[in-house]
C-alpha cells in the first residue's frame, strides 16, 4: 500500500466541514474512551509554541506540568535572537529562530550540537523558515520555508536531502499520511 503524503497550510481555503464534523465525533469518542483507562508513559514529542503562550500570563506549571530549565550553550554560531519553536524529542532539543534565522540542536543538557541548513539560495538553504516537524519514524527533520514556499528535509545528523515545493505560502504546516 502506497503512503500519500499531503501537507496542509493554514492560509488554504478548501474545507470539508462534512468530514470535520466527523473527525470532531471521533476526537470527542476518542477523548472519552482513552480518558476512562490508564495511560502508559510515552516517548511522545514535546511541543510548545511560544506565541501561543506568549499571549497571556500563566505560571509554567499550568502550561507545561513537567519542564526542566535547560541554560543553552552560547557561542557565535549558536545565538539565539527569538525563539519561534522548540521541540524536545530523545536526548536533543530542536530550535527555530525564524528571525536571525537560524535553526540549530542542542544536547538535552544545553550543549550546543549543530545548526542545520543556513541563509541562502542554493540546496538545503532557506530564506525565511517559519516551521517544522520531525518525522520520528523515519529520522527527518522537515523545515517550512514559508517565503519560498518549500519544505527542506533533513536527516536527523544535518544532511539536506531534498525539497518538496508547496503550491501556496503561509507560516505553519501539517503532515498528514494517509
Amino acid at each position: 500500500m502506497k503512503n500519500n503524503i499531503k501537507y496542509w497550510n493554514h492560509r488554504n481555503q478548501i474545507i470539508n466541514f462534512t468530514a470535520t464534523r466527523k473527525l470532531v465525533i471521533i476526537a470527542i469518542f476518542l477523548f472519552i474512551f482513552i480518558g476512562c483507562h490508564e495511560r502508559k508513559p510515552t516517548s511522545a514529542i514535546t511541543t510548545f509554541e511560544v506565541d501561543r503562550i506568549a499571549q497571556k500570563t500563566a505560571k509554567m506549571q499550568e502550561i507545561i506540568p513537567d519542564f526542566t530549565i535547560v541554560s543553552l550553550e552560547t557561542n557565535d554560531e549558536s545565538l539565539i535572537q527569538y525563539i519561534k519553536k522548540v521541540i524536545v524529542f530523545e536526548n536533543r532539543i530542536f530550535i527555530l529562530d525564524d528571525q536571525r534565522p537560524i535553526f540549530a540542536i542542542f544536547s538535552d543538557e544545553g550543549q550546543f550540537v549543530q545548526t542545520i541548513g543556513r541563509k541562502g539560495n542554493g540546496p538545503g538553504e532557506f530564506y525565511h523558515p517559519t516551521d517544522f516537524i520531525l518525522d520520528t519514524k523515519n529520522k527527518l527533520i522537515e523545515l517550512y520555508d514559508g517565503f519560498r514556499d518549500q519544505i527542506l528535509i533533513y536527516d536527523f545528523n544535518g544532511k539536506y536531502l531534498k525539497s518538496i515545493r508547496v503550491p501556496v505560502q503561509g507560516d505553519y504546516f501539517i503532515k498528514f499520511e494517509d
